[in-house]
């Protein structure tokens, strides 16, 4: 058997190699004993404290999720909570609140800066987990242009989550903006109203195999004042919002701006075929692929007749016009109704809104571009031909006086003479926007 031959302390040692390999062994637990009993005693409960906090606040984020993609329906948000940042938060449709960050601010207002915003049980006790409030928001704006990394969103909302002593360990948590996006079902779509003479001429296309999502609401003022905050280069000296809330559409934006936005956060500008297969009611939710797109001039049904907006064009001025029909579109008629003004109307068959009436709507239009404006809004009464999908006219993208706008361009369509609308009580139109993506398969 092997031996090996040393000196200690003047003294000739001699061990066979079983012998030595037990001398290195207990060397090495007397080293490691000595490492965390004597010199670092407490890493081990450290290192397993901190893992325990990361746990309790990825539990606090699960909540605070609850929160944001519930709104104010959501048990964490009480009526009793002052919202600062929302001030009509209670009369504000519920759907606007979702995934809206200035609610987590109010919500983490409410609780107070030297108050827990979650407490989480354990077996040790109840755990404070606080948010922490950077450059005085508890809500920032993430995007690639202010952020590096390589999994940095392309646009997302951050939380910063701390635990209480002895650990001050944080989390950040990036909340998306997913309650605003609506997902196109796959199928065959058409372009523009449906013209039974010119059926054979029908412009088709579909979008098998693809992952499309438009934006359920216009853009808001809210938004693009944070794209401001980010962006100091962003001049828009007549952005003002639709109504008293923040969270209604944005208004002032030239066709550019509104482009810049939607790739702010990562999206392009709403395009016209898209605006109408989100619109379009096909009637059939099961034939995704119909010989004939048939499609009518109204979200609610594939049908002309049975609609009041038919109904008052066909009887004109014997129309009686109710006020109920407000809850269903925003058109001239419901200019008093201002209570009804904050609620999102005209819902399509997909979940977007504001697919007829409110404010003009601006769009790109790949295929006859100079037909880029939404036409049904609250300028026009209830009889006008302008409340049906599809029917479209031309905004120069600057500017938004009579004068950027040409309204009498579709006769040529259906031999039908729109109607040029009224006077705006202010000198320039109120036109809105929204943004739409598309994602690869793989995401």
């Amino acid at each position: 058997m092997r031996t090996f031959n040393f000196s200690l302390l003047g003294k000739n040692i001699s061990l066979t190699q079983k012998q030595l390999g037990i001398l290195i062994g207990v060397t090495l637990i007397l080293l490691l004993v000595l490492y965390t009993k004597v010199i670092f005693p407490n890493n081990r409960d450290t290192v397993i404290e901190k893992r325990q906090s990361i746990r309790r606040i990825i539990v606090a984020s699960h909540k605070l999720n609850q929160l944001w993609r519930q709104g104010t329906q959501s048990k964490l948000w009480k009526d009793s909570f002052k919202c600062k940042e929302i001030p009509d938060v209670k009369s504000l449709d519920p759907a606007l609140t979702q995934c809206n960050p200035a609610l987590l601010e109010c919500y983490f207002e409410a609780q107070g800066e030297d108050n827990p915003s979650f407490v989480i049980k354990s077996k040790k006790g109840n755990i404070n987990i606080y948010a922490e409030k950077i450059d005085g928001r508890y809500t920032n704006v993430i995007t690639r242009s202010n952020r590096e990394g390589p999994y940095v969103p392309t646009f997302a909302y951050q939380v910063r989550l701390t635990v209480e002593e002895p650990t001050d360990q944080y989390l950040d948590v990036l909340f998306e903006d997913s309650c605003n996006d609506v997902f196109l079902p796959r199928r065959i779509f058409g372009y523009g109203p449906y013209i039974n003479e010119k059926r054979d001429e029908d412009w088709k296309w579909d979008n098998f195999g693809r992952f499309i999502y438009m934006d359920k609401f216009h853009v808001s003022y809210r938004k693009v004042k944070n794209w401001q905050k980010i962006d100091s280069s962003v001049k828009i000296p007549n952005l003002r919002k639709l109504y008293d809330s923040d969270d209604s559409a944005a208004i002032g934006l030239s066709l550019e701006q509104m482009k810049a936005y939607c790739a702010f956060e990562g999206k392009v500008l709403a395009g016209a075929k898209e605006i109408d297969a989100f619109s379009f009611h096909p009637g059939d939710y099961e034939v995704n692929r119909p010989q004939r797109v048939l499609r009518g001039p109204y979200p609610w049904n594939n049908r002309r007749r049975g609609n009041f907006l038919y109904e008052a064009i066909v009887k004109k001025d014997s129309f009686e016009f109710r006020n109920e029909y407000c809850k269903q579109i925003n058109i001239k008629e419901c200019e008093k109704l201002k209570k009804l003004h904050s609620i999102p109307k005209a819902l399509g068959w997909t979940g977007i809104f504001e697919t007829l009436g409110g404010p003009l709507e601006a769009v790109v239009n790949n295929i006859d571009p100079s037909r880029n404006l939404q036409g049904s809004s609250f300028y026009f009464g209830s009889s006008s031909y302008w409340h049906q999908i599809g029917k479209r006219g031309t905004w120069s993208g600057s500017g938004n006086g009579p004068a950027s706008i040409k309204w009498t361009n579709l006769s040529e369509l259906d031999g039908v003479d729109f109607d040029d609308p009224p006077e705006s009580k202010s000198p320039e139109y109120d036109i809105a926007f929204r943004c739409m993506k598309e994602v690869s398969e793989d995401i």
